[in-house]
């Protein structure tokens, strides 16, 4: 009679979806994230909010914006809004597209001409910067003091690909920056609501009940656990 020699099977349990669509939370106490990200290129980042993606909108009854001071220090000063930070990661190649929408404002135009801005990082589980997927990029239309949607990319902006570690992190920074004028301006990025959908892919909707998101072309997979 033959032996059997029984091989052991561990299956590890991955949380992922294709086009992963990352939603940040609909309310201005954002649910922290377990770690803190290192940053760099902004020339603000004291009131940025950090926290993990929502994959999900949650559900609010009211329309919301998270508003802060515009870096006026200079005429190209950059001030960060929200750091994204997605749960740990299963080692794999980062690569593909990535675009987004979010609604954004400024108190007045006048004296404050400002786009917004994207980067996107991988750090690792202490938080440090390993790799760069999308340096920072800047919007070419100007924010008004209506709230208008805006690219945060556009469709088809292709990230650097990378292949990261059991462990790691993406860090999606947005904000806005200043292309002139330092005049001290309060700017501000607008939460929709669940029952209303997500922003078209346009920079002239004005409609404030619709949800920013930021959309990874490929499937990213992570931990569904702590890591």
């Amino acid at each position: 009679m033959k032996n059997l020699c029984l091989i052991p099977v561990i299956f590890l349990w991955l949380f992922s979806q294709g086009q992963t669509r990352f939603y940040t939370d609909n309310s201005t106490s954002l649910i922290a994230s377990d770690i803190t990200p290192s940053v760099s290129t902004w020339t603000n980042t004291a009131g940025s909010l950090v926290s993990r993606p929502k994959l999900t909108i949650k559900p609010v009854s009211t329309v919301s914006a998270f508003s802060l001071a515009v870096d006026n220090s200079s005429s190209t000063a950059t001030t960060c809004y929200y750091r994204i930070t997605t749960p740990a990661l299963v080692a794999q190649t980062i690569s593909g597209t990535v675009k987004g929408q979010f609604l954004f404002a400024l108190s007045s135009a006048t004296g404050c001409t400002a786009q917004p801005r994207v980067k996107i990082t991988v750090v690792n589980y202490q938080g440090t910067v390993v790799a760069t997927l999308l340096s920072m990029w800047s919007g070419s239309n100007n924010i008004t003091a209506t709230a208008t949607n805006r690219f945060c990319p556009p469709s088809g902006t292709a990230l650097s690909s990378y292949s990261c570690a059991d462990g790691d992190r993406i860090v999606i920074e947005i904000g806005i920056g200043r292309t002139a004028g330092t005049t001290a301006r309060n700017g501000n990025i607008r939460f929709g609501t669940t029952t209303a959908g997500d922003l078209p892919e346009d920079e002239t909707t004005t409609t404030t009940n619709l949800s920013g998101w930021v959309e990874f072309s490929n499937t990213v997979k992570y931990y569904q656990g702590v890591f």
